[in-house]
């Protein structure tokens, strides 16, 4: 169990926690008879959401264009003496150095501020995150088209159980 669920589970106390996630499985909790009575057991499948938005990170990742972006960005960090190999990993850096890569509550120390400031000038100075997303707003397209049959029946369960939800509200 992550530091986060600790805390959560901490705040809210053993009876809570099993109220909205069910008792080890003896019981249903709160959000799964909310998920029956709203008929949203197909929020448990696979997400073509989730999956579309991965795989457009994942495709022009390999992109020789983002390729050439990180490495813009890598050499204006080194004129800053900082070394991390891309952008994500300058994100991250000082948060895995704290305790089991929760960050909250933990103060960066001024090196770790200046790092960030640094980073963000690069990405300014390259133009990072608008010639990021033309990359990948090219893959989006694409995977949109191939996967439009899934995304719209995940669009249509959700407003089945949006429907759903009015008619709960109505009656309560």
């Amino acid at each position: 169990m992550g530091l986060r669920q600790q805390a959560r589970l901490k705040a809210a106390g053993k009876d809570a926690q099993d109220a909205y996630t069910g008792d080890g499985g003896k019981r249903a909790g709160c959000r799964d008879v909310a998920r029956d009575r709203l008929r949203m057991g197909w929020i448990k499948e696979a997400d073509p959401v989730f999956t579309a938005s991965s795989k457009g990170w994942s495709e022009s990742s390999a992109d020789s264009r983002v390729s050439k972006l990180d490495a813009d960005w890598r050499k204006c960090m080194r004129k800053s003496k900082f070394t991390q190999k891309d952008p994500l990993a300058a994100a991250g850096s000082w948060v895995s150095a704290s305790s089991e890569g929760d960050s909250e509550g933990v103060e960066a120390s001024s090196a770790e501020k200046r790092m960030a400031v640094v980073d963000v000038d690069c990405k300014e100075k390259v133009d990072y995150v608008r010639r990021r997303q033309i990359v990948e707003s090219e893959y989006q397209v694409k995977i949109l088209k191939e996967m439009s049959v899934p995304l719209e029946s995940y669009r249509a369960a959700w407003n089945h159980s949006l429907s759903e939800a009015r008619l709960v509200l109505q009656g309560s």
